[in-house]
């Protein structure tokens, strides 16, 4: 997508939401460039929401889990059927595209701290 060049600029630009909590979106900026300006953008915005909950089932696993804490460290994107909400969710941030204010994309591999371990497989 960043080298090819458009025949033309599209009237709609549809996209997927890439990543649980929707905050991989870039692709989407960048992907402005063949928008015309008129042009819509389907999804035009979404706002992820964040919130504490208990959860019995989630935590019994992890008091089985205890000895390794792997558990302890892992996003879970489920629904939950049996929780206590333990606060009310807030909003975390919205996107609007398409975004007529002026951006760079820039992507720095250094931010990246990458640590792989496949020793278990």
């Amino acid at each position: 997508m960043r080298d090819w060049d458009a025949p033309e600029k599209a009237d709609i630009l549809v996209s997927e939401l890439i990543d649980y909590l929707e905050i991989i979106n870039f692709h989407q900026d960048g992907a402005q460039k063949f928008l015309k300006d008129d042009g819509i953008s389907i999804p035009s915005s979404y706002t992820s929401f964040l919130g504490p909950i208990q959860f019995y089932e989630l935590r019994s696993c992890h008091e089985r889990a205890k000895p390794y804490f792997t558990s302890f460290e892992m996003s879970y994107v489920v629904h939950f059927r049996n929780r206590t909400e333990l606060a009310d969710p807030q909003a975390l941030f919205t996107f609007t595209h398409p975004n007529r204010e002026e951006f760079e994309l820039t992507f720095d591999m250094n931010l990246i701290e990458m640590s792989i371990d496949n020793s278990r497989y």
